[in-house]
């Protein structure tokens, strides 16, 4: 048989940002049966360019609104790198906002995204 053993999640309360946490509800282990399981592995940024002042006590990256990595003057980052893990459509929406802006960066324009 072919399959991936799951585990039932439940949401802390919300964070500083306002974000809840999935956690494991202990006990609540289970096979699912599948024709493939397709892993996915977890990253994280590469960010030891970075000083520490300019990492959340979650290890993203803070931002100012426009991406720009705050104190990095001309340095943008998106996605997970500053939001944490997210779904696909908010990484991806993250990374066209800033993506407007980096585009405007040379240009001196800013953009309300």
């Amino acid at each position: 048989m072919t399959g991936a053993e799951l585990v039932r999640m439940s949401l802390t309360t919300p964070d500083e940002t306002g974000r809840r946490r999935p956690v494991p509800v202990e006990g609540t282990e289970f096979l699912e049966e599948t024709e493939r399981v397709i892993p996915g592995v977890g990253q994280r940024p590469e960010v030891s360019f970075l000083e520490d002042t300019v990492l959340s006590d979650r290890g993203t990256i803070n931002c100012e609104g426009s991406g720009n990595v705050t104190g990095y003057e001309g340095v943008f980052a998106a996605g997970d790198a500053v939001s944490g893990p997210s779904t696909v459509v908010e990484a991806a929406a993250s990374g066209k906002r800033a993506a407007r802006h980096v585009r405007a960066y040379p240009e001196g324009v800013k953009r309300e995204c």
